[in-house]
């Protein structure tokens, strides 16, 4: 199928964009600048044409506030240019990251995942357990690209289990969010805190196994209450599937897909501990030295996989990246405003609105900070605004906390905030996947979730902040 001229326009300037901001930190000039920003207003202006609805009103409202607040205050051109690129870098990660999933799907490495999930649907334990991590492994890896994957997985299980999965997918994916580098997310609240990556990981990572593993546990519960109903409505079903199904748990999985499940598990730690080392060693951001590894992965691993299926994958990965213009302006205008609010005192009215809470304890100010992400979601007002003015209008000790338990906190109410809100492209995905609108999708499935866990994560960083104080 032909793509509008317009779509290859907005993806060759993004591919521009992401090297344009690679060569600005490894060879800086006054051309890469000039360039950055030409292609940058380029995208956000086609953005106004290509974007709909709640996108589109939101990144208008950040980009024209930002320039209000910069024209009152007597700002410069250099701080305009500061601000309008201060997110160029997740830009980058968020174009590059899905190239990391073609030498996985060529190589036949997901094939592996997938015959693997698939002998977990003799149980519903076992379709929360088993899926419930591998969702988990492969969201902290692919990012929202790696949906489509989990896609097919779910699809046999779900006319199994119904809503259970979708449950089970959400809830997994959205605990990738609080560790995993290769996520905008955590770039954005590193960039922000001025934290390294290698100080924020074992935090991070320990609260989301937390999240994951509680996210199962909820899971399983709510399950039980309507197990009898489960079984008795699907009982002819699994009867008629039984056998066969047992029989297929008896086979043993393929050599071949045993070697490629190792290869794939070591390839993700391989990528993990070259991203932390590469980090150390250069002192580059994190954001670059995965955009860089996004790039550099798929060309080592060209000798290894299927070529024809290698330039399917570029194929998709072409078709996917002319989706990421509301990303781009959503980051684009929420980072101008951020970078606007930290060169003025505007930020200290923000700040006086949550110092108090402090004086009732750091549970408290955590909990404050996880329900305003969360809440303001709901209203419609996307994660990436709020998160982006409370970090850069309120320090840390302010509130009595540690950077990096303020940060959890944000990221904690983005996390689930993507479990309920129609203005997350994580539950645009998700209703799609599952064919439900996304009230459905979101709000049906997961609202006493969000609520049980907005207290039991936030217990969590409050311990993680007593152990860091």
């Amino acid at each position: 199928m032909s793509r509008h001229p317009r779509e290859g326009t907005v993806c060759l300037s993004l591919l521009a964009l992401a090297f344009l901001h690679l060569i600005d930190v490894f060879i800086p000039s006054s051309w890469s600048h000039l360039g950055t920003y030409g292609v940058l207003l380029f995208l956000l202006v086609s953005g106004l044409f290509l974007l709909r609805g709640i996108p589109l009103v939101l990144s208008c409202a950040m980009l024209l506030a930002g320039h209000s607040l910069l024209f009152l205050h007597g700002g410069t051109f250099q701080e305009w240019g500061n601000s309008i690129t201060k997110n160029v870098p997740l830009l980058s990660l968020l174009i590059l990251v899905p190239l990391l999933q073609i030498p996985f799907q060529a190589g036949g490495y997901l094939d592996a995942v997938e015959e693997f999930v698939r002998r977990s649907f003799d149980s519903k334990q076992k379709v929360v357990n088993i899926f419930g991590a591998v969702v988990f492994v492969v969201g902290s890896l692919l990012n929202l690209g790696g949906l489509r994957f989990l896609s097919s997985l779910a699809g046999p299980m779900y006319e199994r289990y119904g809503d259970l999965v979708l449950r089970t997918m959400c809830r997994s994916f959205v605990s990738s969010i609080l560790w995993s580098p290769y996520f905008a997310t955590v770039g954005l609240t590193l960039v922000y805190l001025h934290l390294p990556v290698q100080t924020f990981l074992p935090s991070a990572l320990a609260l989301a196994l937390f999240s994951l593993i509680g996210g199962i546990a909820y899971t399983l519960i709510e399950a039980s209450g309507f197990a009898k109903k489960l079984h008795s409505a699907a009982a002819a079903s699994k009867d008629e599937t039984a056998s066969s199904s047992e029989h297929h748990m008896e086979q043993s999985i393929p050599v071949e897909s045993r070697r490629k499940l190792f290869v794939f598990l070591l390839l993700l730690v391989l990528l993990l501990a070259a991203a932390l080392t590469i980090e150390h060693i250069t002192q580059l951001s994190m954001l670059t030295v995965i955009s860089v590894l996004a790039l550099v992965f798929p060309l080592m691993m060209a000798p290894f996989v299927n070529r024809q299926a290698a330039f399917h994958g570029v194929d998709g990965y072409r078709n996917g990246l002319s989706k990421l213009v509301t990303e781009v302006m959503l980051f684009t205008s929420a980072g101008f405003l951020g970078g606007v609010l930290s060169t003025l005192d505007l930020g200290t009215g923000v700040a006086a609105l949550y110092a108090p809470l402090a004086a009732f304890g750091s549970y408290t100010v955590i909990l404050a900070l996880v329900l305003t992400v969360l809440l303001l979601s709901l209203a419609l007002v996307h994660p990436i605004l709020t998160v982006t003015v409370l970090l850069t209008s309120i320090p840390p000790d302010l509130l009595g906390l540690h950077p990096i338990a303020m940060g959890l906190s944000v990221l904690t109410g983005w996390s689930l905030a993507m479990t309920v809100s129609v203005i997350t492209p994580f539950i645009v995905i998700i209703s799609g996947i599952f064919d439900k609108t996304m009230l459905e999708a979101g709000w049906r499935q997961n609202k006493w979730y969000m609520m049980v866990m907005a207290l039991f994560l936030s217990a969590g960083i409050w311990v993680i902040n007593k152990l860091l104080a």
